[in-house]
C-alpha cells in the first residue's frame, strides 16, 4: 500500500492517502474517491455511519502503523488504533437494521470496476501474535456498501464471529480467522458476481474478467452459469479468442465438452471464430472434436466456414479426427469440403482432398442434388474448379434442376471455367428439367460472349429448343436482352419460328414489355400482325398486358388497330377497355384510329350490336345514362337466350362469382335484373313450346275435345298427329300418363298412339305413370306392351321411380304381375331398395325385402341400403334392416365408414340408438380411415369425432354415456397418411376448433376431460385450435377452466396468442392482452406476434400491436425484424406503418436480403417504399447514398435483376441529389463541411450553426 501526502492549508486537515488495490488506485476525500481517474461519490449513509474511505496518514504514522502489502495482510500493533477499530465496529453493528431498509449508491464495484481484496494470505493461519489486519477490516466496512454482492444483516452469525474474533485476545482469537473471512468471501461471490461476470463479456471488458478470475477457486460452482442460450463463459472466452481466460476457466474445472443450447461446444466456437492456440490448447486438454451441434455440424465444419487463417486450425482438428470425418455430412447434407468450397477457401480444400478425395467430390447435397462443382461455378472460383477436376471422372454431374457446372458457369458469364470445363471435355447439349442448355441459360442472362463461346468453341446445338417450344430467341426476347437476340439470328436461329402455343419471339417480347427487344426484331422483318395459335397479335398482348411503350411502338410500325383476336374476336380497343390501368393504351389506339363502336361476340344482343348501339338506335338517353348491363336489357325485353348465352360465358371465362355479381349489378336506380323479371308478361315470352291444342287437351284432359281432335285429323296422319312431340320431346301420351288421365290414355292407344315415345330424359309414358302412382294407366301401358324395365338416360327403370316416391301397390304390381327385375340398377348403381330406403318409405322396403330383394347390395359410393337410410335419418327403415339379424346390413365401406359414421355425421341421434342397441361394440370400435375436417388436413378415425362436426349437442350427450370423451384420433392406416398429418385431436379439439360453446361447455363439465391435451406431432391443445379460429367464446371457456393455457406452447413454440395474430384475429389479441399475455413472447425461433402479423399482411393487427408497445425492433434468432417480414412478403403499407416508428435504418441496409425486397417493392409501386424508406430516417442523404451504392454492389451479384436494381441506384442517387440541393439552399457552407457525427443536423435546424 503506497500513501502519498497531498499539502494543506493547516495543521487540522486531513491528508489524502490513495491506495493501489491489485491495479486499481482509488483516491480518497471526505465526499469523493477516486478510481483510476474516475470520481466516485462517497455514499451518503456511510458518511453517516462515520465509515470514510481514507485514513489519515500523519495520524498511521504517529501510531507506527506498518502498512504491507495488502495481498500479505496488514497490521495495526497499536492500541489507540484499536479502540478506534473497534468504535468503527461498534458502529457498523448499529447498521445493521438500517441496511434493510437502505439501498446505496452503487461504487466502482457495481461499475464493473471491483475493488479485489486478495484474502488468500489472510486465511492462512500463524503462529505469531497479530491484530486484526487494516485488510480485514476494510472488508468489513465495506461490506455496508456492497448492495448486490451480500448484506451483512442476512448474515448475522458471520458478523457476530467477525466481531469476536477482533475484540477477543490476540493469539487465540486470531488464529480463528480464516474460517470466518472465507465464509465472508464465500458468501459474496454469489450467482449475481457470475451474471455480472457475462455482463462484462457481453461488453467485452475482458480485462476486467480476467482480474476476477484470478481471485477464483478451483471448482467454484458459480463460475459453471451459463447465459439463456446455455453458452458459458468457456464458450464465450473461446468465441473472442482469449487464450487466458480459456486456460483459467479449465484451471477452475469447467466442463470443456460442455454443449449450449444450439449443442456447440467451445471447440465448435474456437473453430469458427477463434486463432490457432486457442484450438490448440482446448485439444490438448482432451476437448472431444466429435461432438455434432444441432445443425449436424463438427467443429471441421464450422472451421471450414471460414474464408482466411484457418488452414492451421482444420490441420490440427484433421489430426485429432479419423479421415472418415471428411466425409461427415450436417443437417444440409453439406460436408466439410462443401462449406470450405461455399467460403472460397481453396487452401483448406486442398487440405481436405489429401485423403478421402474421390468420396468427398462424389457427395451431393441432399435438397439441391449439387455437387462441389456446381457450388464453385456459382461463387465463380476457377482455381477450385481446377482443382475439382482432377479427382473426378466425368464432370457432367447434374443437379435437382437437371444442370450441369456448364449451366451455371454460363449463367454467370465466367469465360475461364467455361473454356476449363471444354477442355474436360464437357457435354455443352445436357438438358435440365425444363430442357433447356447452357446455351439457353446464357441467353437468359444476356451473357453474348459466353454464346460465342459454346457456339464457336463447344459445338453447343444452336437449333436447341426449350420443354415449351422456345428457341433461343424466344429466350433472348423474354428476357429483354435485344444484342443476345440478335446474336442469335447471326448464327442462324429462326426468327419466325413459333412455340408449342404459337407465340413468336415479337409476342414473348410484347407481352413482358421489353421495347427494345421488340424494336430490334420489327427492323429485322418480324411482322406486327403476326399471330398466336389463338388469333392475338403482338399489339393484343401487349394492350392486354398494360405495356403502352410497346403498344406506341407496334403502332409506329404500323401494326393494325381494328384487327380482332381471341375466341370473342376482341379488337385492342375492347381489351384495352376491361382491363386495370388500361387508360394509356386506350388513349393510344383512339388517337391511332380505333374504332369506339366495334363489336365483338361475348356481348352482341340483336344482330350483332352492343347494348350501347342498341340504346343509341332507340334513342333513348335514359338507358345509355341509367347504368344498365347488358343483363338488364336482355331481362326487360325477354330474350331469354341471350342471357343464357352471357351467363354461360361468363361462367367458364371467369368464375361462377363474377356471373352472380353481373347478375346483381344495379343500375342508378338501384334496379337489378331481377327487378326487370319481376315486371316481364306471359305475352313477352319468347319461348316457343311447339306444343299443339291435342298436347293442351291431353294435359288438362278433356275427353271430348280430344275426341274432335282426333275425328278431325285424316287417318293417314293420324299416327304422326298423335305421336308429335313438344320441344322437350313429349307426345301426347306422355301429358295424359303424367296427370293420370285414364280415359284420354286408352282414347290415345285405340288410335295407334306408340307407347315407347321417350323424352328428353330418356323416360317413357310408363315412367312418368309409376312416377306419380297411377296404377291403372301403368296396367293399361303394360297391357299394350311397353317394356317393363325401361330405362332413362340415368338407367332409372318405372320400379325405381315408383319404390323412391313409395307406391307400394304399384311395386308389387310391377314385381308380381309384370315381372320387373327386382335389382335392377341405375347409371349410379341403385336398386329399388335403395331409392326406397333413401327417401324413407319403410313400407315399400318391407315389401322389396318379404321379395327377396338383395339387401347388401352396394352402389357406386359403395354404400347399402341400410347406409342410406342411416345418412338421412330414416330411423324406421333403419330398424326394418336391423331385424334380419344379418350382420352384412352393417357392412363396413373400404373408407372404413359404417352406418354409425353416417348417421353421427348427419347428427342423426334416432338412428344411433337403434344401431347401439343392435350392435354396440361394432358401433363404438370401428373406425374409418380418411374423412377430411372443414378445410384443415385432419384425419379423423372416430364416427364419435364426427359428432362435433355437425354440432349436435343431443348427440354428443347421448354418446358421451357409453363412450369415453378423451378418445383420440389415431393414425390411418400406412399409405393414407402424409408425413406433417397430425392426430390423436380430441372431442373437445374439433369443437373448440369449430367454434360451438355449447359442445365447448358440455365437454368441460366432464370430470374425464382435460383441457391441455396436445395432438401427436404438432402438440396443439384445445385451446390453440380455438385461438386459430378466432372463436372468442370458447376461448374464455377455455382460460375459465385453466389460465395456465395462455403460456402452453406447440411443438414450434407459439403459445395461442401467436397462433390468433398469425391468423389476424384481433379481437382475440386484445382478449388474450388483457388476461396477461406476453406481448412480445417468442416462439423457437424467436418469432414473436408482431413478426407473424407482417409477416402474413394483418394490418390492423399491426396497428394494434404498435399501439399497446410490442417492440418494432424485437429480432428473431436468424435477425430478422418485423420490417424485415413486411419487406420480403410484400406489404407496402405494413411497411409504411413502421418506418413511422424508431427504426435502425442504417443497420437495416446491411441486410442485403433487406435490400433487396425494398428494391422489389419499389419496382411495384414506382420506388415509393424505397422514398419512404430513406425520408424516415434521420440521416435522409446519407441512407440515400449507402443504398445507392448498395444496389450498385448488388447489381453486379444479381445479374438476373440487375436492371431493376441499376434502377433503384439510380433512383436513391438522384433522391440524395435533390435533398442534398434542399439542404444547401438554407446554409450550403455548412453542409458542404460537415461532417460525420451528424450529417442530418441541417436539415432538421437549417437555420443553425454547425
Amino acid at each position: 500500500m503506497d500513501q502519498n501526502n497531498q499539502k494543506g492549508n493547516g495543521s487540522g486537515q486531513r491528508k489524502i492517502v490513495k491506495v493501489r488495490l491489485n491495479g486499481v488506485t482509488a483516491n480518497g476525500s471526505n465526499d469523493n474517491i477516486n478510481i483510476n481517474g474516475k470520481s466516485k461519490g462517497v455514499p451518503s449513509k456511510l458518511k453517516a455511519a462515520s465509515i470514510p474511505y481514507h485514513i489519515n496518514k500523519k495520524e498511521l504514522a504517529s501510531k507506527n502503523i506498518v502498512l504491507n502489502s495488502l495481498n500479505n495482510g496488514t497490521q495495526i500493533a497499536s492500541s489507540d488504533v484499536k479502540k478506534k477499530i473497534l468504535k468503527r465496529v461498534k458502529s457498523i453493528e448499529n447498521l445493521k437494521d438500517r441496511i434493510k431498509k437502505v439501498q446505496f449508491e452503487k461504487n466502482a464495484m457495481n461499475d464493473g470496476k471491483e475493488i479485489s481484496i486478495d484474502m488468500s494470505n489472510i486465511d492462512k493461519p500463524s503462529n505469531a501474535k497479530k491484530t486484526p489486519s487494516l485488510g480485514s477490516i476494510s472488508k468489513i466496512t465495506q461490506m455496508a456498501d456492497i448492495k448486490d454482492q451480500y448484506e451483512v444483516s442476512k448474515n448475522p452469525s458471520i458478523f457476530q464471529r467477525v466481531k469476536g474474533a477482533i475484540l477477543k485476545s490476540d493469539k487465540a482469537n486470531i488464529q480463528n480467522m480464516p474460517q470466518n473471512t472465507t465464509e465472508i468471501k464465500n458468501s459474496i461471490a454469489s450467482e449475481e458476481l457470475m451474471s455480472k461476470i457475462l455482463g462484462l463479456v457481453q461488453r467485452m471488458e475482458w480485462s476486467t474478467v480476467e482480474l476476477v478470475l484470478r481471485n477464483k477457486d478451483k471448482n467454484d460452482l458459480n463460475i459453471l452459469k451459463s447465459d439463456e442460450n446455455g453458452t458459458d463463459l468457456l464458450m464465450h472466452a473461446a468465441k473472442e479468442n482469449q487464450l487466458f481466460i480459456v486456460e483459467r476457466c479449465l484451471e477452475l474445472g469447467m466442463n470443456i465438452n460442455k454443449k449450449d443450447k444450439f449443442g456447440n461446444t467451445a471447440l465448435h466456437y474456437a473453430a469458427k471464430y477463434a486463432k490457432e492456440d486457442v484450438v490448440r490448447t482446448l485439444i490438448n486438454k482432451k476437448a472431444n472434436p466429435t461432438i455434432l451441434n444441432d445443425k449436424y455440424r463438427y467443429p471441421l465444419h464450422e472451421a471450414c466456414t471460414r474464408s482466411l487463417g484457418v488452414l492451421s486450425i482444420v490441420q490440427i482438428l484433421l489430426k485429432a479426427m479419423e479421415p472418415n470425418s471428411r466425409l461427415a455430412v450436417d443437417i444440409e447434407g453439406e460436408s466439410p469440403l462443401f462449406i470450405a468450397t461455399v467460403s472460397k477457401n481453396i487452401y483448406v480444400c486442398r487440405e481436405l482432398l489429401n485423403q478421402k478425395a474421390s468420396e468427398q467430390i462424389s457427395i451431393i447435397k441432399s435438397n439441391t442434388l449439387d455437387s462441389v462443382f456446381h457450388v464453385a461455378c456459382e461463387n465463380d472460383h476457377t482455381e477450385l474448379v481446377k482443382l475439382f477436376v482432377d479427382y473426378v471422372s466425368s464432370v457432367n454431374i447434374q443437379n435437382r434442376n437437371g444442370q450441369t457446372c456448364l449451366h451455371i458457369a454460363a449463367k454467370h458469364g465466367n469465360l475461364p471455367i467455361i473454356r476449363y470445363l471444354h477442355l474436360a471435355k464437357i457435354n455443352p447439349n445436357i438438358v435440365d428439367h425444363l430442357d433447356r442448355t447452357a446455351l439457353h441459360i446464357a441467353a437468359e442472362a444476356g451473357q453474348s460472349k459466353v454464346i460465342g463461346e459454346l457456339v464457336d468453341k463447344l459445338k453447343a446445338n444452336i437449333m436447341a429448343r426449350t420443354k415449351d417450344g422456345s428457341t433461343l430467341i424466344h429466350v433472348a426476347s423474354i428476357s429483354g436482352h435485344p444484342e443476345t437476340a440478335l446474336v442469335f439470328m447471326k448464327k442462324g436461329v429462326p426468327l419466325h419460328m413459333p412455340n408449342m402455343n404459337g407465340t413468336l419471339c415479337l409476342h414473348a417480347a410484347a407481352v413482358i414489355g421489353h421495347t427494345k427487344v421488340v424494336k430490334m426484331l420489327l427492323d429485322k422483318g418480324s411482322h406486327p400482325d403476326a399471330v398466336t395459335k389463338n388469333d392475338y397479335t403482338a399489339l393484343h398482348l401487349a394492350v392486354e398486358n398494360s405495356q403502352p411503350l410497346v403498344v406506341e411502338m407496334l403502332l409506329g410500325y404500323g401494326a393494325k388497330v381494328e384487327i380482332k383476336g381471341g375466341e370473342n374476336k376482341e379488337t385492342p380497343l375492347h381489351i384495352s377497355a376491361r382491363i386495370d390501368n388500361g387508360e394509356q393504351c386506350t388513349e393510344m389506339l383512339l388517337k391511332s384510329g380505333a374504332n369506339v363502336n366495334a363489336t365483338k361476340i361475348v356481348i352482341n344482343i340483336i344482330n350483332g350490336e352492343t347494348a350501347l348501339q342498341v340504346a343509341c338506335r332507340q334513342g333513348s338517353l335514359n338507358v345509355i345514362k341509367c347504368g344498365e348491363t347488358c343483363i338488364h336489357i336482355a331481362v326487360r325485353h325477354c330474350h331469354l337466350a341471350v342471357l343464357k348465352e352471357i351467363i354461360g360465358h361468363v361462367v367458364p371465362s371467369k368464375s361462377r362469382m363474377d356471373a352472380m355479381n353481373l347478375i346483381q349489378m344495379a343500375n342508378n336506380e338501384g334496379e337489378t335484373a331481377l327487378h326487370y323479371a319481376a315486371e316481364l308478361k306471359t305475352s313477352q315470352a319468347h319461348v316457343e313450346t311447339l306444343e299443339t291444342p291435342l298436347h293442351y287437351c291431353c294435359r288438362s284432359g278433356n275427353e271430348d275435345i280430344c275426341l274432335e281432335l282426333i275425328k278431325s285429323v285424316r287417318k293417314s296422319d293420324l299416327q304422326m298427329e298423335l305421336n308429335k312431340q313438344s320441344k322437350n320431346d313429349w307426345s301426347a301420351l306422355l301429358y295424359a300418363s303424367e296427370n293420370g288421365h285414364y280415359n284420354i290414355v286408352q282414347i290415345l292407344i285405340d288410335h295407334q298412339a306408340r307407347v315407347d315415345v321417350f323424352d328428353e330424359h330418356g323416360k317413357a309414358a310408363l315412367h312418368l305413370t309409376c312416377e306419380n302412382g297411377h296404377e291403372k294407366v301403368a296396367e293399361i301401358l303394360l297391357n299394350n306392351k311397353a317394356f317393363v324395365n325401361a330405362k332413362s338416360k340415368l338407367g332409372i327403370t318405372p320400379l325405381h321411380l315408383a319404390a323412391h316416391n313409395g307406391y307400394n301397390n304399384l311395386v308389387t304390381l310391377l314385381i308380381k304381375k309384370y315381372s320387373a327385375t327386382i335389382d335392377c340398377l341405375t347409371l349410379a348403381k341403385k336398386t329399388p331398395l335403395h331409392l326406397a330406403a333413401a327417401n324413407g318409405m319403410v313400407d315399400v322396403c318391407r315389401n322389396l325385402q318379404k321379395m327377396h330383394a338383395d339387401i347388401t347390395a352396394t352402389d357406386v359410393n359403395l354404400k347399402t341400403p341400410l347406409h342410406l337410410a342411416a345418412e338421412n335419418d330414416h330411423a324406421n327403415v333403419v330398424k326394418l334392416f336391423l331385424r334380419s339379424s344379418n350382420d352384412k346390413t352393417l357392412m363396413i365401406m373400404p373408407n372404413g365408414m359404417t352406418a354409425a359414421h353416417l348417421a353421427a355425421e348427419k347428427g342423426n341421434m334416432a338412428v344411433i340408438k337403434d344401431l347401439l342397441k343392435f350392435n354396440k361394440n361394432m358401433v363404438i370400435s370401428t373406425r374409418n380411415k380418411v374423412i377430411m375436417f372443414y378445410k384443415i388436413w385432419i384425419r379423423l378415425h372416430t364416427f364419435q369425432i364426427l359428432s362435433n362436426k355437425s354440432c349436435q349437442i343431443e348427440f354428443v350427450r347421448e354418446m358421451l354415456q357409453t363412450i369415453s370423451p378423451t378418445s383420440t384420433t389415431q393414425l390411418p392406416a400406412a399409405g393414407l397418411a402424409s408425413n406433417d398429418e397430425d392426430y390423436a385431436y380430441t372431442p373437445l379439439h374439433l369443437a373448440a376448433m369449430s367454434g360451438h360453446e355449447g359442445i365447448v361447455r358440455l365437454l368441460l363439465n366432464h370430470p374425464a376431460v382435460t383441457v391441455d391435451t396436445k395432438t401427436a406431432i404438432n402438440s396443439f391443445t384445445p385451446f390453440h385450435l380455438a385461438t386459430r379460429a378466432g372463436n372468442l367464446s370458447v376461448v374464455s371457456l377455455i382460460l375459465s377452466k385453466s389460465t395456465e393455457q395462455m403460456v402452453i406452447c406447440d411443438r414450434k413454440g407459439r403459445s395461442g396468442i401467436h397462433h390468433a395474430a398469425s391468423h389476424g384475429h384481433h379481437q382475440m389479441i386484445s382478449l388474450l392482452l388483457g388476461q396477461g399475455a406476453e406481448i412480445d413472447a417468442k416462439d423457437k425461433t424467436g418469432m414473436t406476434m408482431l413478426h407473424y402479423a407482417c409477416k402474413f399482411g394483418h394490418i390492423d393487427m399491426v396497428k394494434q400491436l404498435i399501439d399497446t408497445g410490442a417492440n418494432v425492433n424485437e429480432e428473431t434468432f436468424d435477425g430478422h425484424t418485423a420490417i424485415t417480414f413486411a419487406t420480403e412478403y410484400g406489404h407496402a403499407q405494413i411497411l409504411s406503418i413502421l418506418l413511422q416508428q424508431n427504426l435502425d435504418t442504417e443497420h437495416l441496409i446491411q441486410d442485403n436480403e433487406m435490400a433487396f425486397n425494398l428494391m422489389l417493392m419499389g419496382k411495384i409501386n414506382n420506388q415509393r417504399s424505397i422514398e419512404e424508406f430513406v425520408m424516415s430516417s434521420q440521416v435522409p442523404i446519407e441512407i440515400a447514398i449507402h443504398l445507392s451504392t448498395k444496389y450498385r454492389a448488388l447489381a453486379i451479384k444479381e445479374k438476373e435483376r440487375s436492371n431493376d436494381i441499376i434502377v433503384a441506384a439510380d433512383y436513391c442517387e438522384n433522391l440524395a441529389v435533390e435533398l442534398n440541393s434542399i439542404a444547401t439552399a438554407h446554409n450550403s457552407k455548412g453542409v458542404l463541411n460537415i461532417w460525420d457525427p451528424p450529417p442530418w443536423y441541417l436539415l432538421m435546424y437549417p437555420n443553425s450553426e454547425c
